[in-house]
């Protein structure tokens, strides 16, 4: 039987967009899916990718935050060369990124306070089985 959702259930795996795990994976790996979508017709690639433009829409990233994650990921700089593109600080370049990171997730349906609790949660479990 072939599974016809396969792929799309691998995407939203690897990338799920309610969390800034997924997120910067998907800038991470953004040539990849845009190569899929519009090189090799994956229609999963093509709506990820279009689920991802309205994220990023949605999340109302600043022009700062925009600059620094198209430097850093789209152009392939290092932190460092990106912070000296521009005139600021390796650290400043590392927190701009989170930020949009994270707006792009909120935007997407991340609550940080819930994934908090989740994983605290996840930690007692695993602590009274003995793991």
């Amino acid at each position: 039987m072939i599974d016809v959702n396969k792929r799309e259930r691998e995407y939203e795996a690897l990338y799920a967009l309610n969390n800034p795990y997924g997120v910067r994976q998907l800038f991470e790996n953004v040539h990849r899916i845009i190569e899929n979508a519009y090189g090799n017709g994956d229609i999963d690639a093509l709506i990820l990718y279009l689920d991802f433009a309205q994220a990023l829409k949605k999340g109302h990233l600043t022009q700062k935050q925009k600059e620094a994650l198209r430097l850093f990921y789209v152009e392939s700089m290092t932190q460092q060369q990106t912070a000296e593109m521009l005139g600021i600080a390796q650290q400043k370049v590392s927190d701009r990124v989170d930020r949009a990171i994270e707006r792009v997730a909120k935007a997407s349906g991340y609550d940080k306070e819930a994934q908090r609790r989740d994983d605290e949660h996840r930690r007692m479990v695993s602590s009274a089985a003995g793991g």
